[in-house]
């Protein structure tokens, strides 16, 4: 089955949206304790992280190198003509764009009026940003945070740790 470029393509499609999408996400919703002190979802993250897998979902495609190896399998199993490689680039737009539909789906009542205050027991920077979006005053600029980075006048983003995974994070994902 592997020797048929279209599976192949396909599959490498698959691969590398679960390795540079899902898994981390998952994996840091499945690793959390702050409240409970038992590994797993925390509803109170979900609203914050919610915003930030659209966000991710919404650059993938921004920078080639976070789907080089599916751009690399078009470019080297995919035939000489035009068409075919955007044919099966048009794929990867097509499952982009379910995926998004699927996030907006299944997270829908968590970013709902009712549950959103819950995104207030988040991490200290990530409540505040809430706070302001609901209150819908200025986001706060984290001067004394040493797990914020404000970089604004430079990059126009402002960068988080969360603490339980020292991943960095962009706080401008609201």
């Amino acid at each position: 089955m592997m020797k048929d470029p279209e599976t192949f393509i396909d599959l490498t499609l698959v691969r590398c949206f679960n390795k540079l999408h899902l898994h981390p996400h998952l994996h840091w919703l499945q690793k959390i304790d702050d409240l409970t002190g038992a590994l797993g979802h925390q509803s109170h993250q979900i609203a914050v992280w919610f915003h930030l897998m659209k966000f991710d979902l919404c650059h993938i495609m921004g920078e080639q190198t976070l789907m080089k190896d599916c751009f690399e399998a078009v470019r080297k199993c995919g035939s000489s003509n035009a068409a075919d490689s955007e044919r099966h680039l048009n794929k990867l737009s097509v499952f982009l764009k379910e995926a998004n539909d699927s996030l907006g789906k299944h997270f829908k009542r968590w970013v709902g009026d009712d549950l959103l205050p819950a995104a207030l027991l988040s991490e200290q920077p990530l409540a505040q940003v809430v706070g302001a979006a609901m209150l819908g005053r200025p986001f706060p600029d984290f001067p004394s945070a040493d797990s914020v980075t404000n970089g604004l006048r430079v990059t126009g983003r402002i960068d988080f740790v969360f603490c339980c995974t020292q991943e960095t994070h962009l706080l401008e994902a609201f």
